[in-house]
């Protein structure tokens, strides 16, 4: 039988409970935006608060399966590791396309997902 390890339960704790401090955040900033009728995804800003909600909402998901013992817990993360570098690179299209510098802080997102990715490949389950 596999049992989980302290440090992974405290990771997966820490990956839900900062994925729904970010959902905090961004769905009031989601909905008052659509309420004043200024959202939109052509707007970079915006679709980098629905990319943020989006991501936020399914590590939240993945943490709470991976906390029920799921077996294909690593393939979620590494799923959800793939899905934000796709949104990174979808949204460094968009900047481009409008013919804006980057801005580094549109790329902590991915960098964030990297390490979690790097660091659910170095987890190693326990045998009881």
């Amino acid at each position: 039988m596999h049992k989980r390890s302290l440090g992974l339960t405290i990771f997966l704790w820490c990956e839900i409970i900062i994925a729904v401090r970010i959902l905090m955040f961004s769905i009031p900033a989601l909905i008052n935006r659509n309420l004043e009728k200024i959202f939109s995804t052509a707007n970079i800003a915006d679709w980098f608060l629905l990319n943020l909600s989006f991501l936020a909402l399914y590590y939240v998901m993945i943490g709470f399966v991976s906390l029920a013992g799921f077996k294909l817990w690593k393939i979620f993360h590494y799923a959800a590791c793939l899905l934000t570098l796709i949104l990174t690179w979808s949204l460094m299209k968009l900047i481009a396309a409008q013919g804006q510098i980057l801005s580094t802080g549109y790329l902590i997102p991915a960098a964030v997902s990297v390490l979690i990715a790097v660091y659910i490949a170095s987890v190693k389950p326990r045998v009881a």
